[in-house]
């Protein structure tokens, strides 16, 4: 078997977007230009540094086009965590409206290839409206197998790093044994979504007791996960 498919998730967690962002500037300060190269909490140079003095770089609007706004957006709310009063979140976040829409939280931006690195060992995971930016979401190191010690009724776990090593509560998929999938989160829950043609397949430990049916073996897929496969299959 296969490392498993490390889609997004199939629930973009957009909505909501920030409301405090002041008026827009000048794009342009002399030490670089304010895109979305220019938002991350890592960009080099920083979002303030492409704007003029008591701006940052940020997003604007809800379809997360980017320009230079007060730094006041910056003044409240903690990453992966609930937003300041007047929607201000930490450099390099924004605040958006929890998948409920009970909630918001500042979520930080992403790029797969360019700004993968997310703060406080978040993962690079969500999609959005705009393609270059992507929202980090922190791991809730839950267990795949028995996930409902950490997650919620209707979610299941689901592996967000390659290596297995972290892992999310998501709402969980209707996909079983053998469909195919194509986000981590479209097989149900205690599924994983593996191989080259990617399906869904009953998750297990690789360590302790046997937890597959009769006639299937627990396949190592990570160090700590594997999928039950027919005995001598792979």
């Amino acid at each position: 078997v296969s490392d498993p498919a490390c889609a997004s998730t199939n629930n973009t967690n957009n909505g909501g977007n920030n409301g405090n962002n002041g008026n827009n500037g000048d794009n342009n300060n002399g030490s670089g230009s304010c895109d979305t190269d220019h938002i991350f909490f890592d960009s080099t140079p920083s979002p303030a540094d492409v704007c003029p003095d008591g701006q940052v770089c940020y997003v604007t609007d809800n379809d997360l086009n980017v320009g230079c706004v007060s730094d006041a957006v910056n003044n409240g709310g903690t990453y992966y965590g609930a937003c300041g009063p007047n929607r201000e979140c930490p450099v390099g976040s924004a605040c958006f409206g929890t998948g409920d829409g009970t909630a918001t939280e500042c979520m930080p931006f992403c790029n797969r290839q360019t700004h993968n690195t997310c703060p406080e060992d978040g993962v690079c995971i969500y999609g959005t409206t705009n393609s270059a930016i992507m929202l980090c979401a922190k791991p809730d190191n839950c267990d795949v197998v028995n996930y409902t010690d950490v997650c919620e009724n209707g979610e299941g776990c689901y592996f967000v790093s390659q290596d297995g090593k972290k892992t999310m509560c998501s709402t969980a998929g209707t996909k079983g044994e053998g469909e195919s999938c194509q986000y981590i989160n479209d097989c149900q829950a205690g599924y994983i979504c593996v191989g080259q043609t990617p399906t869904c397949m009953k998750a297990c430990h690789t360590s302790g007791s046997n937890e597959c049916p009769s006639g299937t073996t627990c396949n190592p897929v990570t160090n700590d996960y594997g999928v039950c496969a027919a005995q001598g299959g792979n």
